[in-house]
């Protein structure tokens, strides 16, 4: 059983923006902001009893399913960022966490919105969230962005996809496939460095579909459907099978 008093409701980390973290604008880079948020996190599932060391006991390992980042006031070199994180609700197989990038002033910088899965090591079958959950862990009504939800991002048939990359050693993770956000450097990079010079990535919102591994071949593919808004797909090439749909958002 758990002890409930030992947890934390909102968990909190400090960083400070680093030079190997930041754009041409000196601006923190979204990809380090999604990390950074994913630390935090990793930090308060010790606090929960539900870190990678206690689901892997249980031949299960966390995956994130949907995300939703915008950048409110984008942190630059040498700022010191708040992220605070929580759980916010579960469903069946899915559980919601919430985050926020705070500057000294306490002023909200970042938020952002994710679903989680566990899944079987050996089936990759997502496993109910009651199963490693505890059941009397905190859930916290606040939420980052009020009233939106995790959508399903559709696909689109004029997607136009550059030439084919393979899967390198340094873009796995600690499980030995891609981590999520390889995935968003990979869509970042398919502009032009020109692309960056007056523009800065200011949402995203992202639904992960399938694993990828060393040695595959992707391809990525984006559409400009607004202005300065795009839809990205990115795919493996040796059976088309659709890895991540996302939107971004410019300006």
């Amino acid at each position: 059983m758990s002890d409930s008093s030992k947890f934390v409701p909102v968990w909190h980390n400090e960083y400070n923006v680093r030079s190997y973290e930041i754009d041409m604008h000196r601006q923190i880079r979204l990809p380090v902001l999604c990390q950074l948020f994913q630390e935090t996190a990793m930090h308060h599932t010790i606090n929960l009893g539900v870190s990678i060391k206690d689901l892997i006991k249980k031949n299960m390992i966390w995956i994130l399913s949907r995300q939703i980042i915008h950048i409110d006031a984008v942190p630059k070199w040498t700022d010191t960022i708040r992220v605070e994180t929580w759980p916010t609700e579960n469903e069946h197989y899915l559980c919601f966490r919430d985050f926020k990038a705070l500057n000294l002033k306490g002023e909200v910088t970042a938020r952002a919105m994710t679903s989680w899965c566990a899944i079987d090591l050996q089936t990759r079958r997502p496993q109910p969230s009651s199963s490693y959950l505890p059941a009397d862990m905190p859930q916290i009504a606040e939420r980052a962005f009020p009233g939106r939800q995790l959508k399903k991002i559709e696909s689109v048939e004029e997607m136009r996809f550059q030439e084919p990359f393979r899967v390198r050693y340094s873009d796995l993770d600690f499980n030995m496939h891609v981590g999520n956000v390889k995935y968003i450097e990979w869509m970042i990079d398919a502009f032009a460095p020109d692309f960056f010079r007056n523009l800065c990535l200011i949402e995203l919102e992202i639904n992960y579909l399938a694993e990828t591994w060393y040695g595959d071949e992707i391809e990525s593919g984006s559409l400009e459907n607004r202005q300065n808004q795009f839809i990205h797909e990115l795919r493996r090439k040796s059976d088309g099978t659709v890895l991540c749909r996302a939107e971004t958002k410019w300006g």
